[in-house]
């Protein structure tokens, strides 16, 4: 969210005669993440802005010693609700009570894409007329959208859905680590003493987690599509080009969730660390490696790398079929060794 009101105050700020500068609307004072760029270094130097991050972490602290204090030990200042008696029918399976400890995660991620492919459609228009007067920006994009050519909206488009790939990523990653903070809760091994088997407790929170990355990548194209179409007057069109555009992430994304499930299978305590490093790097490499002038063979390590930069450019079905086969054979060597171990706290 921070980020998001920063990105409009940038949007609605005024851009200075040399094209490089700008003075940021007021939403960027709203934003933790605004007030550094609102120091303006090497410009007017406001240095007083530091306070502002700094009476932020002072107040909020104070806050939370105050709370603490005044609430009991494991409770929570509002108190909890009772459950209702009996149980929905639908947690009786590994599925359904997959879904209901996961729903909470999956809508949250739901509005976060919604607004911020809202805020990308919004821009699209800007951004072209941006492009075409400062050569600078465009080079950048052009660098973010792998160098993949077309119109500078499209490499625009190409870029941000880039970034939406990675964002998904980390969510189906958080979905599949549930896995083991159920482990490590001890409640898996409650769940396993029943009937239900280790493999079909894993894969029915893959199950949720890759459908939800699916619903989420839909969300990422129909939300851009839908406000860059109405501004251009062409919704159908750019709903379904930047919808497809979307799902080519996909095979990316479920590679770092097969590497998820691998070391959750292979190295349980550390599965945490793992998968979220395989995330950064794979942002970092994959999306940042042009801009950063990294060497190619560094930035293949990313998954995200080999996803042709739609919709600027071409689709080719050989590295997507590979990225898949590859998070395949993540997620069966991890659910291969889960089912030898033992159960980890």
């Amino acid at each position: 969210m921070a980020y998001l009101v920063r990105g409009f105050g940038d949007a609605l700020g005024e851009v200075h005669p040399d094209g490089w500068t700008m003075t940021s609307a007021w939403p960027s004072w709203l934003s933790p993440i605004g007030w550094t760029t609102l120091v303006r270094p090497f410009d007017s130097d406001r240095w007083w802005v530091l306070a502002l991050p700094l009476a932020l972490f002072v107040g909020g602290v104070a806050l939370a010693f105050a709370l603490t204090l005044r609430r009991d030990v494991g409770m929570g200042m509002i108190a909890a609700r009772p459950g209702p008696p009996a149980g929905a029918p639908r947690l009786l399976s590994p599925l359904g009570l997959a879904w209901r400890l996961q729903r909470g995660t999956l809508l949250g991620w739901a509005v976060a894409i919604a607004v911020f492919g809202a805020a990308i459609g919004s821009l699209a228009d800007t951004a072209g007329k941006a492009f075409s007067d400062n050569p600078g920006a465009a080079k950048t994009i052009d660098k973010l959208s792998q160098g993949a050519g077309g119109t500078q909206v499209d490499a625009f488009f190409a870029a941000m859905m880039g970034i939406i790939g990675a964002l998904v990523a980390g969510y189906v990653v958080q979905a599949l680590l549930r896995l083991r903070s159920e482990e490590a809760g001890g409640r898996a091994e409650e769940l396993l003493a029943t009937a239900v088997g280790r493999l079909r407790w894993l894969a029915s929170h893959a199950i949720v987690a890759v459908a939800g990355l699916v619903a989420l990548l839909a969300i990422a194209g129909v939300s851009i599509g839908l406000v860059a179409g109405i501004a251009g007057g062409h919704v159908a069109g750019m709903v379904g080009d930047l919808t497809g555009a979307a799902f080519v992430q996909l095979p990316a994304a479920l590679v770092l969730s097969g590497f998820a499930v691998a070391v959750f299978g292979l190295l349980p305590r550390l599965a945490i660390g793992l998968a979220w490093a395989a995330v950064t790097v794979s942002l970092v490499l994959g999306q940042l490696g042009d801009l950063l002038n990294l060497p190619q063979g560094v930035q293949d390590i990313s998954p995200f790398s080999y996803v042709p930069a739609a919709p600027a450019a071409d689709v080719t079905a050989a590295p997507l079929l590979t990225l898949v086969a590859l998070a395949v054979a993540f997620g069966v060597a991890g659910a291969a060794i889960f089912r030898r171990r033992d159960v980890a706290p």
